[in-house]
């Protein structure tokens, strides 16, 4: 069996939020320049090149991708031979908060 500590868990999803927050996904990335290019409305197509752009400087400044934080939402698998060493819940909770706070 291994065991994992809370604490490893919460700078796991720490991390793992601050990235998220602050560079989207390189596939979701090129779908929305490819959007972009290919829209033909000039709302959405001024809509999504301020995504692209929100991404630029995410990228050179570290500062989140988007200011709407909305709601974490984790999903967890643990396998059958894994121990949390202590409250997993609130291991999740705390790694959000301090990424929230830090980013």
């Amino acid at each position: 069996m291994r065991t994992i500590t809370s604490g490893a868990v919460t700078g796991a999803v720490r991390q793992l939020f601050l990235s998220a927050c602050r560079m989207p996904e390189s596939g979701a990335l090129a779908a929305i320049r490819s959007a972009w290019q290919e829209e033909t409305c000039a709302p959405a197509k001024e809509a999504l090149r301020q995504l692209v752009e929100n991404a630029r400087i995410a990228q050179q400044t570290g500062m989140p991708y988007c200011q709407d934080t909305g709601m974490a939402v984790v999903f967890v698998e643990l396998g059958q031979d894994v121990r949390i060493e202590g409250d997993l819940s609130h291991a999740i909770q705390e790694g959000v908060r301090q990424a929230y706070e830090e980013g």
